[in-house]
């Protein structure tokens, strides 16, 4: 069995209308082997249905199925179920800015043993796109490449343009908090803390859609 250098966790609940390209763009990702793992967190939407026809025709894709629980535990079963030396966590309406970026991640983390390795952020409002953020929202991005001292950087958003060693995380028991809602600060804040530092790259590494959904706070 080939070693798989990094699994890709998405957690899934009624996101039909974005999956089917959200997955195609994460298949498209070149330069290193990859695992998809869907967790499907008890969707009623036909979401389900799109990951089945995905599985069927490429050997990459996982599906876990759960009842409907929340996307911190959906995450943490893709966490215990991953195979990849690293792991990677997309949302299922969101996507990679190009088809190499996670093998340009990953090689970074390597060359540098890095547990944490990440890039830069980028919002999505339809054919809008920002990846400059000042004021308290600056740490979204990375001016230059290179080690950074938690200590020294103090930010808790956007936890998925980063990319974490599997077995980092397991030996210190890194998982989501059991929230409906924020489960990513106490994640990312827990995992910075115990790495001590992180490799960073300036490149955008996510994309992350603003689609305007109604949330029941």
């Amino acid at each position: 069995m080939c070693l798989v250098n990094l699994a890709i966790i998405i957690p899934i609940y009624n996101k039909m209308q974005y999956l089917e390209g959200c997955m195609t763009r994460a298949l498209g990702q070149v330069g290193l082997n990859i695992e998809l793992i869907c967790v499907d967190d008890g969707s009623s939407d036909g979401s389900r249905e799109i990951i089945e026809g995905f599985v069927q025709n490429d050997s990459r894709v996982r599906l876990i199925s759960q009842a409907n629980q929340g996307a911190g535990v959906a995450r943490n079963v893709g966490i215990k179920a991953a195979r990849g030396e690293y792991i990677a966590f997309l949302d299922a309406d969101d996507f990679y800015p190009t088809n190499d970026i996670l093998a340009r991640l990953y090689a970074a983390a390597k060359a540098n043993n890095a547990d944490i390795c990440g890039g830069s952020f980028c919002e999505v409002d339809g054919d809008i796109q920002v990846s400059s953020f000042t004021g308290n929202m600056a740490g979204n991005t990375f001016s230059k490449e290179g080690w950074l001292d938690f200590c020294d950087y103090q930010f808790d958003y956007a936890y998925y343009r980063f990319i974490y060693r599997r077995e980092f995380l397991l030996s210190n028991q890194l998982f989501f908090p059991d929230y409906r809602r924020y489960q990513d600060p106490p994640f990312m804040l827990c995992s910075f803390a115990a790495a001590g530092k992180f490799y960073a790259i300036p490149d955008v590494t996510y994309c992350y859609r603003i689609n305007h959904c109604p949330v029941d706070w």
